[in-house]
């Protein structure tokens, strides 16, 4: 799978005028008062750290030195902001020992990733070490994408590919493991939040067969990240709310979400699209649209750029690649099936609840993995249906699958496999509703099951009862 890092940025406008929204941002991100003759010094009001810098900024000189740089040096100093910056020519490959202390006596860094920032050793061995201070000294990084697309740096890719390149290939052929280093730190560095020089939001695409993990994989991102915007919004199975009902009401709980506002305060909803550019336009949002199916959907709840602030992020995920690429998505990540021994530990943890198989079922094991072609959640599910039963349970709910299709496997231990887990777990916590209105299972499977009849209390509109014991089975309909 590709890797997925979501990167967040908030809107930076180019030099020569740093205008106010990004001296806002400045203030904002280092907890200055907002005044701009406030001259406090984070180095001195901070007694558990000996820093000697607030800020230390990384550059490219030949790209910004003479320009976006040197303005962003003078405001930060004109807010009283205390910033190391290197004005020498920078020479040879080695790294001089100063900028590395440097470094380490710094609060902050602000990296400037600009056209041939990835040209320089010098520029990547200082963000390695940049990094290694936010592990290991509770420092902060704060990346500046400087007429430069984030996915580039992020992925290597235009001008940071081609400079990557030249390392492999020539000065650092034989050092491969130095220049691996590097591009994980890009790779680190481009997921931090900061400033994007072309101020506008940007989307991804996760996609993969249904059960795959997308889903996981976004509420992941949305969970580390969500606390950086000024909203956030998880929009979870939009294919099958939108088949409900219309997608007012994704809009509504969108913009109710985000904006923290009850229900009721958007009942004049009715100007649909338009509200939601009006409300969030210069909002720096976080949404995520899981399970979209249709073009339509994202018509109506992420609309076009010009609808969220500058350094939104919008993640969609969906089993439709197509819907992905006819949108326009900057980017697209699939998200493909485990591999062998993580879909072994992913089973176990299910079937057994620990990483290994136990004795005598290490066979049928290999035989549930070659049916789940590892698909998480085929995994999990399979995994369940079988825990605590014995060999001749599992040779019979294993042999059953060899007469279903690959593809249609994740489905049928979905639908069937978990149904009976989800009968299981009502009969057994008395968690019926009047939603039920049928159920069936198979008692042969089990070793035993004990339940209360008042388990059936709840179940008022239940209509159809179905149990079944080896080859008997009895049915007891609405009549009975």
């Amino acid at each position: 799978m590709k890797a997925i890092n979501v990167s967040l940025w908030f809107g930076l406008q180019p030099h020569p005028h740093l205008k106010l929204q990004f001296r806002r941002s400045i203030i904002q991100a280092f907890s200055l008062p907002n005044s701009s003759s406030s001259k406090i010094s984070m180095a001195s009001s901070s007694s558990a750290h000996p820093w000697k810098y607030d800020v230390f900024l990384s550059f490219r000189g030949e790209d910004t030195r003479r320009s976006f740089t040197d303005h962003l040096h003078k405001a930060l100093c004109r807010y009283g902001i205390n910033t190391f910056i290197d004005d020498r020519l920078r020479r040879g490959e080695q790294i001089s020992s100063e900028l590395l202390q440097a470094i380490e006596e710094s609060r902050f860094s602000i990296v400037i990733f600009s056209q041939q920032y990835a040209s320089s050793s010098w520029c990547l061995e200082e963000l390695t070490k940049i990094l290694e201070c936010v592990e290991l000294r509770g420092h902060k990084a704060l990346p500046v994408f400087y007429k430069v697309d984030p996915s580039d740096v992020r992925n290597q890719r235009g001008s940071y590919g081609e400079a990557f390149a030249k390392h492999e290939q020539e000065v650092y052929k034989d050092k491969l493991e130095k220049v691996l280093k590097w591009r994980n730190a890009l790779t680190v560095a481009s997921g931090f939040s900061g400033w994007d020089s072309r101020g506008r939001h940007e989307s991804e695409g996760v996609w993969g067969m249904a059960g795959i993990g997308k889903t996981t994989i976004a509420e992941v991102v949305y969970q580390r990240f969500c606390t950086q915007f000024e909203g956030c919004c998880f929009l979870s199975n939009v294919r099958e709310k939108s088949q409900k009902g219309d997608l007012t009401d994704l809009q509504i709980q969108l913009i109710s979400e985000i904006l923290g506002e009850a229900s009721h305060n958007t009942r004049n909803f009715h100007r649909g699209n338009n509200f939601i550019e009006k409300a969030l336009r210069s909002k720096q949002v976080l949404i995520v649209l899981d399970d979209v199916n249709h073009g339509r959907q994202l018509e109506a709840l992420a609309g076009n750029r010009e609808w969220f602030g500058p350094g939104s992020r919008i993640i969609i995920t969906t089993r439709e690649k197509r819907l992905l690429i006819e949108k326009e998505v900057d980017a697209i990540y699939e998200v493909e099936e485990l591999k062998r021994d993580q879909s072994l530990v992913l089973f176990c943890q299910h079937a057994f609840r620990q990483a290994h198989p136990t004795k005598d079922f290490g066979q049928l094991c290999d035989h549930a993995l070659n049916y789940t072609k590892g698909i998480p959640l085929a995994l999990k599910v399979l995994g369940s249906f079988l825990y605590k039963r014995d060999q001749k349970e599992w040779d019979s709910g294993l042999g059953k699958l060899k007469r279903i299709p690959n593809k249609e496997i994740q489905d049928v231990l979905r639908t069937k496999m978990g149904w009976e887990i989800d009968v299981i777990r009502v009969l057994t916590t008395n968690t019926g509703t009047e939603a039920v209105e049928g159920m069936v299972f198979n008692l042969s499977t089990l070793k035993e099951l004990h339940f209360s009849v008042n388990v059936f209390k709840k179940m008022n509109k239940l209509r159809v009862l179905r149990i079944c014991f080896g080859d008997h089975e009895k049915l007891w309909g609405y009549n009975d």
